[in-house]
């Protein structure tokens, strides 16, 4: 049976590239990689489950910076209750037709 404090070593092969852009973050975040994944490790545990989405294609398309901005400015707008609320068809169409 092994203590429950003992460390085990794990080995893996990266991309220079993808290893020096993680390092860049984490050294960014105040770690290093083995701190990093450490965590990932610790949450996979806690979750029971990768602790982020795991899929074929990317659910959000690429956001530029212009679209970004208008989202950023509906939000505030949004909390500072300047929204229009649409609870039907003709609301819809009074949008498009400033009426």
């Amino acid at each position: 049976m092994l203590a429950t404090n003992s460390s085990r070593t794990i080995q893996l092969r990266v991309d220079a590239q993808t290893k020096e852009d993680a390092e860049s973050v984490f050294q960014d975040l105040g770690i290093n990689m083995s701190q990093a994944i450490k965590l990932f490790l610790k949450q996979v545990s806690l979750k029971k489950a990768i602790p982020f989405s795991v899929t074929l294609t990317s659910s959000i398309p690429y956001v530029d910076e212009k679209v970004e901005n208008e989202i950023g400015q509906a939000y505030a707008d949004y909390k500072q209750g300047r929204f229009t609320s649409i609870n039907s068809d003709k609301d819809i169409d009074k949008l498009f037709t400033n009426q």
